[in-house]
């Protein structure tokens, strides 16, 4: 996720990998996003972990781009990233 000196704007796009790809299939999307002025941001998780723990994983990522004022996040996910993005959005606690 952003580094703290990062300027990020209001609307962000969060890349969830599948289950022993992390980053590796996005490597043709990143830059298509980038160049059309995409503030994206890639969530690398252990593959080894279950899906509720990757799911807090990812909330607590989600808090952090509130704090540099992102209004918006866009979820890209593959796969296991899929099912970590639904865990987070369905689980009541997250």
């Amino acid at each position: 996720m952003p580094p703290a000196q990062a300027r990020l704007g209001p609307n962000a796009v969060v890349l969830v990998h599948r289950v022993n790809y992390p980053g590796r299939v996005w490597r043709t999307l990143i830059p298509a996003l980038l160049a059309q002025k995409f503030t994206v941001c890639n969530l690398d998780y252990l593959n080894d972990q279950p899906i509720a723990e990757s799911a807090q994983l990812l909330a607590s990522e989600l808090r952090v781009l509130n704090q540099f004022a992102v209004d918006r996040v866009d979820i890209i996910a593959h796969s296991m990233g899929g099912l970590v993005s639904r865990e987070l959005l369905t689980s009541p606690e997250l």
